[in-house]
């Protein structure tokens, strides 16, 4: 009976935090006064959703990450004009209605403008993010593709926020790195499909996706608890030389050819986790040292805690938000 209990609590957890129809209009309102307000500047100016409000992995609670892009440029002169424009952008977005421009940083390497929109939901606007949508799309192809995949990648996402081991500003891997991770887990380990990340690119898939389908028969906490054993048994992922890797969706280690470009820095202690697209970019270089160890503390305990019959201390309330 506890294992019912603690099924239905994280199946009720999921359904709570994931995005309903109902639950869309705000976000979907701050797109939309926000591309009016920029296209006033120039209409041929796009601004597109990415990230977790758009890739299928989406959560009531996700924050807003925009990019505005110029379409058929290249990103130096796209950024290049956005930056002469740039006291004409900031003025036109704090008279948007219903925003307030919290900070605006345009010397990043991809500038951005931090807002707040109807005084709570927090809105990310970046320049000519390309590299972000192609990301995004990957992402929901693979959220359609598979309800199992989407259910186990946000329960993932709420269980990293929860044991405070998401987030980059803190030293810790980024919530797509866990949907990374959990993709990976799911082609490795259940016979995900693997997507071909070639077909992928600013102007969305080469190749009608709509029809991918694929079933697992495997209940949520099953899976859940799968994952946690996978990462942190060394008897099956090898950590510090395994490369998670959703571009070739199978188990290699980071001497492989595949991995030429990977930049490793010659540790095999670290956590790998390939970029799909940007292929010598190894998304383990936000994750601190001693982060490292607390994720793998944090996977060991929440694997001991499913074994005994539990949900993770971090997911046996539904008072915990994940974004």
């Amino acid at each position: 009976m506890v294992l019912d209990l603690n099924a239905l609590t994280l199946h009720n957890c999921v359904l709570q935090l994931a995005d309903g129809c109902g639950e869309t209009t705000v976000p979907k309102s701050c797109l939309k006064l926000l591309s009016a307000s920029l296209q006033r500047l120039d209409a041929s100016w796009l601004v597109k959703p990415f990230g977790s409000s758009a890739n299928g992995f989406t959560t009531k609670d996700s924050d807003l990450d925009l990019t505005c892009i110029i379409p058929g440029k290249s990103q130096k002169a796209a950024l290049e004009i956005f930056s002469n424009k740039r006291a004409e952008v900031e003025e036109v977005l704090k008279a948007t209605l219903g925003i307030e421009v919290l900070q605006v940083i345009w010397t990043a390497r991809v500038p951005v403008v931090k807002m707040k929109f109807a005084g709570f939901l927090e809105v990310d606007l970046t320049f000519q993010n390309v590299a972000a949508l192609v990301n995004t799309d990957l992402l929901k192809a693979y959220s359609n593709m598979s309800p199992q995949l989407r259910q186990l990648g946000i329960a993932v996402k709420r269980w990293a926020k929860a044991a405070d081991v998401s987030g980059a500003p803190q030293g810790n891997l980024s919530s797509y790195s866990f949907t990374l991770m959990a993709i990976y887990f799911m082609q490795t380990c259940h016979g995900l499909p693997c997507l071909p990340t070639d077909v992928f690119s600013e102007d969305g898939p080469a190749i009608d996706l709509s029809g991918w389908r694929w079933e697992c028969g495997l209940p949520l906490p099953t899976l859940l608890m799968q994952f946690f054993f996978f990462y942190s048994d060394s008897r099956q992922f090898q950590w510090g030389s395994e490369v998670v890797s959703v571009r070739m969706g199978c188990r290699l280690t980071m001497e492989h050819q595949c991995f030429a470009w990977l930049e490793t820095w010659n540790q095999t202690n670290r956590l790998h986790i390939e970029d799909p697209f940007i292929l010598d970019r190894n998304l383990n270089c936000v994750l601190g040292t001693w982060q490292e160890g607390r994720l793998k503390e944090a996977l060991q305990d929440a694997a001991a805690a499913m074994t005994s019959g539990k949900l993770p201390r971090c997911l046996d309330s539904g008072r915990t938000e994940a974004k």
